[in-house]
């Protein structure tokens, strides 16, 4: 799943800098796909034991329904691309968490 987000996201981000005005910026939304891998893999074995695996699945379920309902809302958000890069950021950690737990 983490292959075809960034494709997808690889994909889209002329569309994503276009749409928001953004050149510079729009590189963090890619950026941000290795960062979050890199930060939440070795925690998701340790939330996994501290909370549970059925209450860490549950929480990311929740956590990335609503990061992925924020990325889609952003059109809406006068087209920050502060806001698409940290709810993509958010969203790609949440179903990291859902992968590995």
């Amino acid at each position: 799943m983490e292959v075809l987000d960034t494709t997808v996201v690889n994909v889209s981000l002329p569309h994503i800098a276009g749409d928001l005005s953004a050149t510079d910026e729009a590189t963090w939304t890619l950026t941000s796909y290795p960062v979050a891998n890199a930060i939440i893999l070795p925690m998701t074995g340790w939330l996994a034991t501290t909370f549970g695996h059925k209450r860490l699945l549950m929480l990311s379920v929740i956590e990335f329904t609503a990061a992925s309902f924020f990325v889609g809302d952003c059109a809406a958000a006068d087209g920050d691309a502060a806001y698409n890069d940290t709810f993509r950021f958010l969203e790609l950690t949440f179903l990291l968490m859902l992968l590995y737990s």
